[in-house]
């Protein structure tokens, strides 16, 4: 499958809290089948390591990732009861980065619009301490 080349992942890690992990292997399980159903979801899935879950998230966009983030909400409050978010990554083209960064710069987007996806990278913890942005080459061949 060939996909564009601007496309936007986000590559949360949680630590379970001991004695959790087969409740939070469930909620990882209903976070794949909520994600995947989504219309910019491009791959989402998971892997484990000792008591770390980490996620592998690819969106069409900065877009799709907001809306993902807004789905998901309550599903990853409840796996924010038995973990905690201890790194998360986002890849990405600048132009795209800098809309999660700052949604403000959207300017294709109503004030309203923008408001909300502000009050979503909160959320989505895509600020902060422990969230590092790596942006792409866009103009690399795949």
């Amino acid at each position: 499958m060939k996909i564009k080349k601007d496309f936007c992942t986000l590559v949360p890690y949680f630590t379970v809290i001991s004695g959790h992990m087969e409740e939070a292997l469930s909620i990882a399980d209903k976070l794949c089948k909520i994600s995947i159903k989504e219309e910019g979801c491009l791959f989402y899935n998971y892997t484990v390591h000792k008591n770390i879950i980490h996620f592998r998230e690819a969106f069409v966009d900065a877009t799709a990732a907001f809306a993902h983030i807004e789905n998901i909400r309550e599903t990853v409050a409840n796996l924010a009861e038995i973990s905690t978010r201890s790194r998360a990554e986002i890849h990405g083209p600048r132009r795209e980065l800098d809309l999660i960064e700052d949604p403000r710069k959207n300017t294709l987007l109503t004030e309203e619009e923008r408001s909300k996806q502000l009050e979503l990278r909160d959320v989505g913890g895509l600020v902060g301490p422990g969230v590092d942005y790596y942006y792409s080459n866009v103009n690399s061949t795949l």
